[in-house]
């Protein structure tokens, strides 16, 4: 393979790299989850403020994780806002998120 071929390969790793795609990796590494969904509901919001492109601005996030263990309900939200600070900061306009531990699955 030549220069350019692996140049392009790059690029177009690059361009597939979506909000969510970011999102489920950094999640994904920070939480090591054993169920973990990340709905794109922008589709819901078009021409709404905020969703002016009408995608990747609304998203549901679902996770479940050992990490969650007896962490309270808000420091949940908090270790994930943390590890997702730059999209939320600078791309989406809405999230909400069911973050559960795999006990909690159980009740």
């Amino acid at each position: 393979m030549n220069a350019a071929s692996n140049f392009i390969k790059l690029a177009e790793r690059i361009l597939q790299m979506t909000i969510a795609n970011t999102m489920r990796i950094k999640l994904q590494n920070a939480f090591t989850p054993s169920v973990m969904e990340i709905i794109d509901e922008s589709y819901m919001h078009i021409g709404h403020l905020g969703n002016c492109s009408g995608s990747e601005t609304h998203f549901r996030i679902i996770i479940t994780s050992r990490t969650f263990d007896k962490v309270s309900k808000v420091q949940r939200y908090r270790m994930v806002h943390n590890v997702i600070a730059e999209e939320l900061d600078n791309r989406i306009h809405a999230v909400s998120m069911m973050l559960r531990s795999p006990n909690e699955c159980l009740e």
